[in-house]
């Protein structure tokens, strides 16, 4: 998935990997697509989610954090805030999120069909449609709605 020159950076590398891979992951919405192009075929709707960990190369050294990716195929933006939104609502945090329009996003989802995902006004995500150019990409017939958030935040509220 292409991600605009500006936002190719924080990556970490990996010197002798034993795998086909030589970064660490920056983001979940890779392997949400993949899920969903090996199963084009399947019944419809999917509604897939992966928490899992992912790595940023800052000025201090690598970051590491856990994060929470859910994706709805057909989806749009509405049917995947509202999955937030109740999400967040089940756990007694729903007047802590909100959401604003973007400055910068990543290329894979289309303008004006995207958000920035804030937590006690803190950007910790992103929510959005993928563009058509990715799913024909991954080979995917259907449209696909995302979100991502970094899971620490509401964590560190829910043990208070």
């Amino acid at each position: 998935m292409g991600v605009p020159e500006k936002m190719e950076k924080n990556f970490v590398g990996l010197e002798e990997s034993k795998t086909e891979y030589n970064i660490l992951r920056k983001d979940l919405t890779h392997y949400i697509m993949k899920n969903f192009s090996e199963n084009v075929d399947s019944e419809y709707p999917q509604k897939i989610y992966e928490i899992g960990r992912v790595f940023h190369d800052e000025s201090s050294g690598v970051s590491e954090r856990e994060n929470l990716s859910v994706g709805i195929t057909p989806g749009n933006f509405t049917d995947t805030k509202e999955i937030l939104n109740y999400l967040f609502r089940m756990i007694g945090l729903k007047d802590k999120i909100s959401f604003k329009e973007p400055e910068e996003f990543p290329s894979h989802f289309i303008d004006g069909r995207v958000g920035e995902i804030l937590y006690n006004g803190k950007p910790v995500g992103f929510i959005g449609e993928i563009h058509p150019k990715i799913l024909k990409n991954w080979k995917i017939k259907m449209p696909v709605a995302l979100f991502e958030i970094a899971l620490e935040e509401v964590f560190e509220n829910l043990t208070k």
